[in-house]
């Protein structure tokens, strides 16, 4: 829990809340969505089957989230400070 705990904040448009012991995603207003692990830093959602979002760290440390869509595109959005 305490991992999970490091991965919740802003990313430019997206926002990772914490609700008990699960992760939710949402960008920029749009639906809040689940984030199901499928590594430690990599999470899948059941709504965006093309799309996974990748957890960035500096050492131990969060950084930022990389988006990946199956068509090859990737973002990248810097954790606010």
């Amino acid at each position: 829990l305490d991992i999970l705990k490091t991965y919740v904040g802003t990313f430019g448009p997206r926002v990772i809340t914490l609700k008990g012991e699960s992760l939710f995603y949402q960008r920029e207003g749009g639906p809040r969505m689940k984030m199901i692990p499928i590594s430690q830093d990599m999470f899948i959602f059941k709504e965006l089957d093309y799309f996974r979002l990748k957890i960035v760290k500096k050492g131990n440390k969060v950084i930022a989230v990389e988006g990946h869509r199956f068509n090859g595109r990737t973002d990248r959005h810097l954790k606010n400070k």
